[in-house]
């Protein structure tokens, strides 16, 4: 699932398609043979071939909802920096070895030399403004509104210019550019929250979005909505991955324990995520599987890892933790703890080097203790049997503390996604410890922008 895969494709007589196998729907996807791709399928550049326009696009299929994201400018061309490039959207299946798209009514773009949009029946060009828009560093922002067919562009965030009006695009479409000359490379930025309604249109002065006020309640160490989620990025030929690079799957081979290692590197800071068990195996419902953080780079054909002191799991069959000196094992207690639907939650200090594990968002078991785990690490798992899955949940909050010790008679837990009360929603507390349910910014926010 590396970079080295990112070119296996199929031919035509036409075009070459190659396909990214990064196990990210959001990543560059299709792009000729002109154009690579890199950073986990992130970054995209011509590296051949004359000036001419050349379509990318990426692989997820976009038709219902609202979508925002951000293409930087990262390089210009080689010889004289030239930054003419499309940026926007395209019905899928264009020719990737050919270029202008919106002349044939199949992309809306906006092109970064003279700032104006060009598809349908809107294309407008000003000679004189060439090159005095975007420039290396700049981000096109898009907001695509499937529900109305409108599209919507900002520079760094800012609205700009003109926008495709409600009824333009027809759905689906892909997430797509043009780059013209050597040397020029875009990185994609798939998950962006920009203004909307009014605020889009360019009344954005003197306005505090609700996104504005989520950060500023946010504690710093925690990472704004903007920010990529992690997903699993190291995985080998009996595994797949799917659903937005968070489900993974044992597809084939024998019964042999297999790693697998989300892209994140952690080496700071306390971090907080669970692992859902979603199936067992296909023959007998088997769920032995591994469930921690490794030392990057493991080898993703093998397994059994945490005794090579390179991984430190809890083990879902007997409850018990293994790696460095602390395994341990009661046969008696294999398959009594943790059943398709239940939830491995893992709490990271750090600072400390401590690994805590909970069950369905309670304190569950024995623990690493400070000192255990070397830095860095990254979010692992093992899987065993053909059918077994996990579902990742990146950004969980889970109790600390004494709570996480076992102590939970004096504390309140947070077991929703992201539940952070702010100054403005204050939430009461049951007898029990347990938040009811109040709004929060964060409820506000995704009322309001996702």
């Amino acid at each position: 699932a590396g970079v080295a895969n990112w070119q296996a494709g199929w031919s035509h007589p036409k075009q070459v398609w190659c396909c990214n196998h990064f196990g990210n729907s959001y990543a560059w996807d299709k792009f000729g043979k002109t154009v690579e791709v890199s950073g986990e399928g992130m970054v995209l550049t011509k590296t051949s071939g004359g000036n001419y326009s050349r379509h990318a696009a990426a692989k997820e299929l976009l038709s219902s909802g609202v979508h925002s994201w951000e293409v930087e400018l990262t390089s210009g061309a080689i010889q004289n920096n030239n930054r003419d490039m499309f940026v926007g959207v395209a019905a899928p299946g264009c020719d990737v070895e050919k270029g202008d798209h919106h002349d044939k009514g199949k992309a809306w773009y906006l092109r970064t030399h003279d700032g104006n949009i060009y598809g349908g029946d809107i294309d407008c060009e000003d000679a004189a403004k060439k090159g005095k828009f975007f420039v290396v560093g700049d981000r096109v922002g898009l907001r695509l509104d499937c529900n109305d067919g409108s599209l919507r562009f900002y520079k760094n965030g800012e609205p700009f210019g003109e926008q495709f009006p409600p009824g333009t695009i027809p759905m689906p479409v892909v997430r797509a550019v043009e780059l013209k000359c050597n040397g020029q490379k875009v990185t994609l930025f798939p998950q962006v929250e920009l203004p909307q309604g009014d605020l889009a249109m360019g009344e954005a002065q003197g306005h505090e979005t609700v996104l504005d006020v989520f950060r500023s309640e946010t504690p710093s160490d925690f990472p704004p909505p903007s920010s990529m989620p992690d997903a699993w990025d190291k995985f080998g030929k009996t595994v797949e991955v799917s659903g937005e690079g968070m489900v993974l799957t044992k597809t084939s081979g024998g019964n042999y324990s297999r790693h697998a290692a989300a892209k994140e590197l952690l080496s700071s800071g306390v971090h907080s995520w669970e692992v859902e068990l979603t199936s067992g195996a296909i023959q007998n419902n088997n769920r032995d599987m591994f469930v921690g953080v490794a030392a990057p780079g493991c080898d993703v054909e093998k397994g059994d890892h945490h005794d090579k002191g390179k991984a430190w799991y809890l083990r879902t069959h007997d409850g018990n933790i293994y790696g460095g000196d602390i395994d341990c094992e009661d046969a008696a207690k294999k398959g009594k703890f943790f059943v398709v639907g239940d939830r491995v939650g893992l709490r990271l200090d750090c600072n400390d080097g401590s690994l805590r594990f909970y069950k369905n968002g309670e304190p569950f078991g024995e623990q690493f203790p400070p000192g255990t785990i070397p830095m860095p690490v990254v979010r692992a798992v093992e899987l065993k049997c053909n059918g077994q899955k996990v579902t990742l949940f990146p950004q969980v909050e889970l109790p600390q503390g004494d709570l996480a010790m076992g102590n939970t008679s004096s504390y309140e837990t947070v077991k929703n996604f992201h539940q952070y009360p702010s100054s403005q929603f204050q939430e009461d507390k049951t007898s029990t410890g347990e938040a009811k349910e109040h709004e929060t910014v964060l409820d506000v926010f995704r009322s309001e922008f996702l």
